[in-house]
């Protein structure tokens, strides 16, 4: 069991806000965590009692994962009954910004690189339809083990990760007008382990992002403390060079996952990867956050009179529809 202090406890935190950057800097980031600890200012409040290592089979080193470990070759019968089954999507990942103006697509349409995230969802599935011609390797690193590299160097900034006061835009109940809902980043769930649910385009405008002008932005803890588990991932980072056929599933709220840039080319053509978000009602549980509960909701509990439309009605094509 963990006991730590309350991530709502009183600390004299910093609430001025801070214009960050979306892509992660090493060099500011220890530049800004250097003047604050020196200062004293922003300081948040030492913990009382802190688990400082958790053990968990989720707890790997990028670079002590043997990729055999997680790797099935499958033979051709087999990849027949996938193609058979695999007639729904989500979503694509795939760069529609060629002959365009990249700056009117998000980042995950584009050849960029993305820090570490999450997406929505229990599990994600990826298929390789296209690799990319050179780039384009995924990047992934479990939660339990940027959360032991924070309780190591950074203990103060995991109570900033679990406040309820982080500004994400797109709420979740659209219903009441709102341009942004505040939630944590990091929370705890049932067995007591962490999970993260974010995006750093949900919580800074990025140069290509769909944030709204105008909310609130992070204050310079915040900031910290995000910049901190990119830097914290990034110590474990486990690489994937994707191959064109491989179907990749990862529990996306125990690991995070990136995207180094690519570069596609004529005669290979166009990195495409259809990504699947998918709902484990044995194992995983309700996340414990209410808001996210109201997202889960939005996206797994289509109703004849949903949202999104009849279930039947719905409809993934191969291909991308054009924006």
């Amino acid at each position: 069991m963990m006991t730590f202090i309350s991530p709502m406890a009183s600390t004299d935190f910093t609430e001025a806000e801070f214009d960050p950057d979306y892509y992660p800097d090493l060099t500011r980031f220890a530049k800004e965590r250097s003047k604050r600890l020196a200062s004293h200012e922003a300081a948040p409040a030492p913990l009382e009692e802190f688990q400082l290592k958790i053990n968990h089979d989720i707890s790997w080193d990028g670079a002590s994962l043997d990729a055999s470990s997680y790797t099935w070759d499958i033979s051709h019968s087999e990849m027949s009954e996938i193609n058979n089954s695999c007639d729904e999507f989500n979503t694509h990942i795939t760069d529609l910004t060629a002959g365009d103006d990249p700056n009117k697509y998000a980042a995950p349409y584009c050849n960029h690189s993305l820090p570490f995230h999450t997406d929505a969802g229990d599990l994600v599935a990826m298929l390789v339809l296209k690799s990319a011609a050179n780039g384009g390797d995924g990047i992934f690193a479990p939660v339990s083990t940027v959360y032991n590299k924070l309780a190591q160097s950074s203990p103060d900034l995991i109570p900033v990760l679990m406040r309820p006061d982080w500004p994400f835009d797109r709420p979740p109940d659209r219903s009441v007008g709102a341009k942004f809902y505040k939630r944590p980043v990091m929370f705890l769930n049932h067995d007591d382990q962490p999970e993260m649910i974010f995006s750093r385009g949900a919580l800074i405008r990025s140069p290509r992002g769909q944030r709204p002008v105008g909310l609130p932005k992070l204050t310079r803890i915040q900031c910290e403390a995000l910049d901190a588990v990119h830097f914290a991932a990034e110590n474990s980072v486990h690489r994937i060079q994707y191959r064109e056929g491989d179907l990749l599933f990862f529990n996306n709220r125990r690991i995070l996952h990136g995207r180094d840039s690519f570069l596609d080319t004529a005669d290979i053509g166009q990195r495409h990867m259809l990504r699947l978000w998918l709902k484990d009602e044995e194992m995983a549980g309700t996340p414990s956050d209410p808001n996210l509960q109201k997202l889960w909701g939005n996206i797994f509990a289509v109703k004849e009179d949903g949202e999104y439309g009849r279930r039947e009605d719905l409809d993934w094509p191969i291909m991308p529809d054009p924006f």
